[in-house]
């Protein structure tokens, strides 16, 4: 199991929270450690992980969101390359994005 640690609390364990994950491609666990407070700010309070991990790697983030391990993402995104018309706006729940107009 691969352990995560996002933000740890001065005190310790205590303050912290654990968020255990696994891969759903390969099954590779995961456990997360991250301050209570961001968790709330990701998690509770929708802000976008990159906000509130700005220090965290983009593959680990993607561990925290959907489980996907970085080796099964490259594997999955293998045929994309960054230049295909693919909207990254970032826009979450609404149906439609306002830069690209899709």
């Amino acid at each position: 199991m691969a352990v995560l640690v996002f933000s740890e609390s001065a005190e310790g364990p205590v303050g912290n929270e654990i968020h255990e994950t696994s891969c759903p491609m390969c099954g590779e666990e995961h456990l997360i450690i991250m301050r209570s407070e961001d968790y709330v700010a990701w998690r509770v309070n929708r802000n976008f992980i990159q906000t509130v991990f700005p220090n965290v790697s983009a593959d680990h983030r993607e561990v925290a969101v959907s489980g996907t391990c970085p080796k099964c993402w490259e594997e999955m995104c293998a045929g994309f390359d960054d230049d295909d018309d693919i909207c990254t706006c970032e826009i979450p729940f609404t149906g439609q994005c306002e830069s690209c107009q899709e």
